[in-house]
């Protein structure tokens, strides 16, 4: 949230129902059994595809990086990001991986995503519609601190 304009720290800051006492600890409970949700569906066979409506492009790394802590691999919670979606979309042929034919809109970070999966937020470039962005202008566009 450091990176984001004042009016969107103070909405995070200031909302929902006060975690105190008993509640914070059951908020605690609920929020972990959340988190390992992923996981547990994961090993039920049942298909999971990360994807946020929060703050688009800026709150889905971090969602990723719950994936992980909830017990995905990185490689796994990349994948729920890419090429999961495209298949359960059944779009798989088109898009979700870089391959000749293929449509694809890429980050490029500065760190290993498959080793620290935080490494995601570091992003430097983006491709889009063959378009190519350097991050540190796109977020400086719409108040976002560039993460260096």
């Amino acid at each position: 949230m450091a990176r984001l304009p004042v009016q969107e720290r103070r909405r995070y800051l200031t909302g929902g129902l006060p975690h105190e006492g008993e509640r914070a600890a059951l908020y605690a409970r609920s929020w972990d059994r959340m988190v390992s949700m992923v996981k547990a569906l994961r090993d039920a066979k049942v298909t999971t595809v990360a994807g946020t409506d929060e703050v688009a492009g800026l709150m889905l790394d971090h969602e990723l990086e719950l994936f992980v802590k909830g017990g995905l691999s990185p490689a796994e919670a990349l994948q729920d990001a890419t090429i999961v979606p495209a298949r359960a979309m059944k779009l798989e042929k088109k898009t979700g991986s870089i391959a000749a034919g293929k449509a694809a809109d890429l980050i490029v970070v500065d760190g290993d995503p498959l080793a620290n999966i935080a490494d995601v937020q570091k992003v430097v470039t983006t491709v889009r519609g063959g378009v190519v962005y350097a991050a540190k202008d796109v977020l400086g566009t719409v108040g976002v601190q560039y993460w260096q």
